[in-house]
């Protein structure tokens, strides 16, 4: 039981670092937009070469949703660089910052199950590609929030 304490201690933000939380708050800052925009124009080239074999509904909707997601999350992280940030706001952005992660890289991962159906196998690797190309982008963007790295290595990793 211990064990299992500890180990899914490693995928949740401490509660005890509130200078820790800052500083990964301003990296975030930094890095995030990057990280953002690297999916959006990969989920782009992902629906350029499945739009004559895929439905619209599996192709520019997710891509449309997804840009706009990511614009959204990058202007979020825009604002606090700029303000000086207070440790409890550090903590609460750093714990919804884990929680996106989780849920975007499930949805890219389910939306790429979907695409699999489609194509032939060029296309297919250029999921897999996706896939492969979306952990990096996010494990090097986030690393210094380690539970989000981390969690977007547990997400994608086993499926693909």
């Amino acid at each position: 039981m211990q064990y299992l304490r500890s180990l899914l201690g490693l995928f949740l933000i401490a509660p005890d670092r509130p200078d820790l939380h800052v500083a990964q708050l301003k990296s975030v800052c930094r890095q995030a937009p990057l990280f953002y925009g690297v999916i959006a124009l990969n989920a782009a080239l992902l629906v350029y070469t499945h739009a004559a074999v895929a439905p619209a509904h599996l192709t520019y909707v997710p891509m449309g949703l997804l840009t706009i997601g990511c614009v959204v999350r990058s202007l979020s992280y825009h604002r606090p660089s700029k303000l000086e940030i207070d440790a409890r706001v550090a903590y609460r952005h750093l714990r919804i910052l884990n929680g996106m992660v989780g849920c975007l890289l499930l949805l890219l991962v389910l939306w790429c199950f979907a695409l699999m159906g489609y194509g032939d196998v060029y296309t297919r690797m250029h999921v897999m590609f996706f896939v492969a190309f979306g952990i990096m982008a996010c494990v090097f963007g986030l690393l210094h929030v380690r539970s989000a790295a981390l969690m977007a290595v547990a997400i994608a990793v086993p499926s693909s």
